[in-house]
């Protein structure tokens, strides 16, 4: 895929991104650690390595995504993921782009009291989901995950949110969407959008996507 993200291709993320995060599940689920986890041992010595939490456990999470799809995802890719951070292996859900396993991983992602759900699947999306916020909490997140994660972007982000017109911004009450290619094909993600207009609940999903 091309650095620059056009706003087709922006179209088609923004697309991806909510058929793999519509409906996330919230069946309980807790299983290891990222490589060089807890439970792995190092030449012997089986002391546990510290556990991260916050921004720190979402950066551990999509570090690993970041690497396994710098050499391209496939379902046994995810499953293999699904049997490392999951301790119940989910059970896949069908959507247009594709099986997606959706778990709480272990040690859990939670970022000022919001509880991220981890989901994986629909055409090489790895991510993590907070559901239920209200606009503020949501837009407050997204924001925090996009000065987060920025480190990892090898082109300053693309604010890929659909306007009105090319001249308007959009209203503060938007769906927001922000994309930057990192190392490889991949693309990062922050996603802030609706889903729920008549409780006003918002999702926000910060994923890895293989473009390959």
């Amino acid at each position: 895929m091309a650095l620059g993200v056009g706003l087709s291709c922006a179209k088609r993320t923004d697309e991806r991104v909510r058929k793999a995060w519509g409906n996330a599940s919230k069946a309980p689920a807790e299983g290891p650690s990222d490589r060089g986890g807890p439970d792995d041992a190092q030449g012997g010595d089986t002391e546990a390595q510290p556990i991260r939490v916050g921004w720190e456990r979402l950066e551990e999470i999509l570090d690993t995504a970041l690497s396994e799809t710098a050499v391209g995802t496939d379902d046994e890719t995810m499953a293999r993921l699904a049997e490392r951070w999951c301790q119940v292996q989910p059970v896949p859900r069908d959507t247009a782009d594709g099986p997606v396993l959706v778990c709480i991983p272990n040690p859990p992602v939670q970022i000022d009291g919001h509880a991220f759900t981890l989901e994986l699947g629909g055409e090489g999306v790895i991510g993590l989901v907070a559901t239920e916020l209200s606009l503020a909490d949501g837009s407050a997140l997204a924001e925090e995950a996009v000065r987060k994660t920025e480190h990892w972007c090898t082109r300053p982000w693309t604010d890929a949110t659909p306007r009105p017109t090319a001249d308007q911004p959009p209203p503060p009450t938007a769906d927001r969407l922000f994309t930057c290619p990192v190392e490889g094909s991949a693309l990062l993600v922050v996603a802030r959008f609706v889903t729920d207009e008549a409780t006003g609940l918002w999702q926000v999903s910060v994923a890895v996507i293989d473009a390959s």
